[in-house]
């Protein structure tokens, strides 16, 4: 019998990871702004009464002739959500830039999930998809079977956030976008999910290094010197660049 086989991409190796801006009051590996339970430190205080006498700092105290006690931020989860630009592809074979996108987004989903994170998708373009955060490795596979099913879909129909179905983007979540800021349709999204809220990163990928260059000499060795025009920056808050 035939039966379809689904390959799915190999979690790369990832430099660093961004810290979310808010985090969820369910436990994780991510550090709160908060200050509460928790191993990493955070300040010192007087002590006060109903504080636990194992959190009391005794060199602080001995020094200032006070009991001081250390305070720690929580380890909490958080809402990530992965954006994918599916307005377009640049490139041909399997380095195109939705490629990219999308080996990026399995890795970034690989990562999140592992720290106890919600993770979600959204993939913007033609036609919408999405998947409300979930956790856990039943989440990865529904992730990753997504990811794959991800295409191009061509439309000249004008789209905005307001498309985006409600509870697709947490009140507190982190978008992470993965897009060659080509399509206006994109770029003046992002900048609107800000506005709303919503922290935002954004990882350019390049078009120049896999659009195919034209055959005759001339257009060949200006290829890796085209310069694209950026979007002005949002008015409206400011939105973080994630590192590749």
């Amino acid at each position: 019998r035939n039966l379809p086989l689904r390959v799915y991409p190999t979690p790369a190796a990832l430099r660093a990871m961004l810290a979310p801006r808010d985090t969820l009051t369910h436990t994780g590996n991510a550090v709160s702004r908060e200050r509460g339970d928790g191993i990493e430190f955070a300040d010192v205080r007087e002590f006060a009464a109903g504080d636990r006498v194992r959190h009391v700092n005794w060199r602080v105290s001995a020094r200032r002739g006070t009991l001081h006690v250390n305070q720690h931020h929580p380890e909490r989860n958080a809402d990530v959500v992965i954006f994918l630009d599916t307005f377009v592809e640049i490139g041909t074979g399997t380095g195109t830039t939705l490629d990219l996108a999308i080996r990026g987004a399995a890795s970034l989903a690989a990562r999140y999930l592992t720290r106890r994170d919600r993770v979600g998708m959204l993939g913007f373009g033609g036609i919408i998809r999405w998947l409300r955060p979930g956790m856990g490795i039943t989440q990865l596979y529904r992730l990753l079977d997504s990811l794959l099913d991800t295409r191009v879909v061509a439309s000249y129909a004008w789209k905005g956030i307001d498309v985006i179905p409600t509870g697709t983007l947490p009140a507190k979540a982190m978008l992470l976008a993965r897009t060659p800021l080509v399509d206006k349709r994109t770029v003046s999204a992002l900048p609107d999910v800000r506005g709303r809220g919503i922290d935002v990163a954004v990882n350019e990928l390049a078009p120049v290094p896999v659009a195919a260059a034209r055959p005759d000499e001339r257009q060949e060795r200006a290829h890796p010197l085209r310069i694209r025009p950026r979007a002005s920056p949002p008015a409206r808050g400011r939105t973080r660049a994630s590192p590749a």
